[in-house]
């Protein structure tokens, strides 16, 4: 698909969207950056996870210019006692439509509870639903199916500090590997000695990680090169509309250099146009997302994440359900960077909750 009929379809969908937003009300479940939080890790705080006070003012703000309602919810529990009281009952002339983001606490697919709780009172929603939220929270299982289907990844293995090497272990390998909870997103557990060549102090290191995380570790092969996001929206089956590269002290190309846990929880990267930057691969690209998003049966928005060799070997190194929608993320870089707006954006998530292409 080329940029004018991206463009085209776009437009189409933000036109028949703004007849129906006079009946839609907003409700947004969200964990903030700045709750106090009752579970935790030590080292590596899930925080990065959660909504930022900025970001849920940007949302706020782009909403309330095209739907007459909305709220917020902070946590399932508080969304539960909202329904509980009947402070929704006023809006049965309204379509209700829910979007949620990552859910507190450490348990495994806690991001699956809001999506539950909305197929249980029979809300709309337009974020990840049920299945894509308890598939991609294991990168286990769902490393397999994308295997399976022929997408290249980048070798990979499991190491859990109870059972020990879940499969075959990374012996003999030449070169650097990277590690990472299985269970995790935001770069999470990434720092200098996340990675490194194979040697005891490096195993001793991801064994220390699983028993901390609790959880196992993805182990991978590290790819020199380009870091790029493919935003993918629930649109016709996974709708890529656009492709943002990652850069770091104005470097595009970043060699061996990943986003770390500190660089993330700082916003230290800036995004670039990667379909100008290489229209060729960038098209590839949105081609494998949008066929590991079908093939996965995936729902709601997922940004999937890739390394770029300089020789144009492109490799899925992971990917982010419940993804950040604020203006310096992927999902609102690729819509501005085709003339479009934050709002027109959010209009994009929220258009599969109300209309079935």
């Amino acid at each position: 698909m080329d940029r004018e009929e991206t463009i085209s379809q776009i437009q189409q969908r933000l036109k028949r969207f703004d007849s129906d937003a006079p009946k839609i009300a907003m409700l947004l479940v969200v964990t903030l950056q700045s709750e106090d939080l009752s579970e935790d890790y030590e080292q590596f705080s899930v925080n990065t996870t959660y909504t930022s006070d900025q970001e849920l003012d940007e949302m706020l703000t782009a909403l309330r210019r095209f739907v007459p309602y909305t709220d917020v919810s902070f946590g399932e529990h508080n969304f539960i006692q909202k329904i509980e009281r009947g402070e929704f009952e006023n809006l049965a002339s309204f379509q209700k439509v829910v979007y949620s983001e990552s859910s507190a606490g450490l348990s495994r697919s806690a991001s699956a509870l809001a999506p539950a709780l909305c197929e249980l009172y029979n809300f709309s929603y337009c974020s990840n639903d049920i299945f894509t939220n308890a598939l991609l929270d294991n990168k286990m299982a769902a490393w397999g199916i994308l295997r399976s289907a022929g997408i290249k990844l980048p070798e990979t293995w499991f190491y859990h500090h109870t059972f020990g090497w879940m499969g075959e272990r990374p012996d003999n390998i030449v070169g650097r590997l990277i590690c990472k909870p299985a269970y995790g997103c935001a770069s999470m557990g990434i720092d200098k000695n996340a990675i490194s060549e194979l040697n005891e102090t490096y195993l001793h290191h991801v064994h220390s990680l699983s028993r901390n995380f609790d959880q196992p570790m993805m182990i991978q092969r590290l790819i020199e090169g380009y870091e790029v996001e493919v935003p993918v929206f629930d649109l016709s089956s996974g709708f890529a509309p656009g492709v943002s590269g990652i850069s770091m002290h104005g470097k595009e190309e970043l060699g061996d250099v990943v986003l770390s846990y500190d660089t993330v929880f700082a916003d230290g990267f800036d995004l670039y146009n990667f379909d100008e930057f290489n229209e060729e691969i960038s098209r590839r690209l949105k081609s494998i997302s949008k066929f590991a998003y079908k093939h996965m049966q995936l729902k709601g928005p997922v940004r999937f994440d890739f390394r770029v060799e300089k020789s144009g070997e492109c490799y899925l190194m992971d990917y982010n359900n419940t993804p950040h929608l604020g203006t310096q993320h992927s999902f609102a870089f690729v819509i501005q960077s085709l003339g479009f707006s934050y709002q027109d954006m959010l209009k994009l998530i929220i258009y599969p909750a109300v209309f079935k292409d």
